[in-house]
């Protein structure tokens, strides 16, 4: 994907995309998650970052608790986790993590995902995560 003009791409924001990546292609090959990572990583040219295994190792122990904080940040609007785009997922995942258990603040980790979800994703993405978002406890 081409890079954005606006924002110069930070080596986190690289391994944010990587786990967000990962987390994508483990939900939608419906592998868990760790078990995605081993497979992809040994197809990569290059080592991942550690801040991409921080973000897959932390969100395969969390995940029950990120996938209730979404479930519950959804409600309101009459979404479930399910009914959401693998990739939509994906990001609000990673997203869900940072805020509730990572060491970034919580309009940090709402921006990252916006972001992820520009570039990746379908328009009204940003602006729907963005909200779910900010609706986690």
């Amino acid at each position: 994907m081409a890079e954005s003009k606006t924002h110069p791409t930070s080596t986190r924001h690289k391994a944010r995309k990587r786990a967000v990546e990962v987390a994508y292609s483990a939900d939608l090959m419906e592998r868990p998650l760790l078990k995605e990572f081993a497979r992809l990583n040994e197809a990569a040219e290059n080592p991942p970052r550690l801040y991409t295994q921080e973000l897959i190792y932390g969100l395969a122990e969390h995940l029950p608790e990120v996938d209730e904080a979404l479930e519950t940040a959804l409600e309101p609007s009459g979404w479930t986790l399910p009914r959401l785009s693998h990739l939509d997922k994906a990001i609000a995942r990673v997203a869900c993590y940072e805020i509730k258990f990572g060491h970034l603040a919580k309009p940090v980790a709402i921006s990252q995902a916006v972001r992820l979800a520009d570039e990746l994703s379908s328009d009204n993405s940003a602006a729907f995560l963005n909200g779910v978002l900010a609706a986690i406890q």
